[in-house]
């Protein structure tokens, strides 16, 4: 009984070592952006050290391509390490995601950011054809609060509603063939932005 209760043991810790994933090094992992860039920052904790990292992109999250590299031995025995890669040029109205490939530690989750370019009055809207809906971007950083009023071209009010994010979705399904004005109000200042319906 005791020598197959070891034999089992034996097994399992066997098979726990082959199955194992890397060890996660990272701290954190971040993606933000920063105006016409992607900031990517991220903590190698103290203790964990990797031979060099490779930053990847991806626009449809499967084919990754390498924008950069940091060579040669990265992390520390003794106290975390941060690093900062700022991509210059993310792929326009997409969402892209980036990994980091830590040495023979394996790679970090990925991270996503919807890179969307503003206009100079600070937005910009997509259109999907598809569903018939509008997605309008607005930059908000800090998360403010912004309120919003749809209406028609005759001034009747169809829609309103309020996001902390940085974007406002509208279903335009019942509105076929028609112009909009999104009313958009933010810390005070007023963005309209006309939305057609398909």
């Amino acid at each position: 009984m005791i020598s197959r209760l070891l034999f089992t043991i034996f097994v399992l810790c066997s098979l726990s070592l082959f199955s194992q994933t890397p060890h996660p090094i990272l701290r954190y992992f971040n993606a933000t952006i920063n105006g016409s860039e992607v900031r990517l920052s991220w903590v190698i904790t103290g203790g964990e050290t990797c031979s060099g990292i490779v930053i990847q992109r991806s626009v449809d999250g499967q084919f990754f391509e390498t924008i950069g590299k940091i060579d040669g031995v990265c992390g520390s025995p003794d106290v975390d390490v941060p690093y900062v890669f700022v991509d210059p040029d993310p792929v326009n109205n997409k969402q892209n995601t980036y990994r980091l490939e830590l040495g023979t530690q394996g790679y970090s989750d990925v991270r996503m950011v919807n890179y969307v370019p503003l206009n100079e009055n600070g937005f910009n809207v997509w259109y999907d054809m598809v569903s018939r809906s509008a997605t309008i971007f607005v930059e908000n950083d800090l998360n403010d609060r912004i309120d919003f009023e749809l209406y028609t071209i005759n001034g009747a009010r169809v829609a309103r509603g309020f996001t902390n994010g940085n974007s406002i979705s509208l279903d335009m399904t019942s509105f076929a063939r028609q112009i909009f004005v999104c009313r958009i109000v933010k810390k005070n200042n007023t963005i309209p932005v006309k939305v057609p319906a398909f």
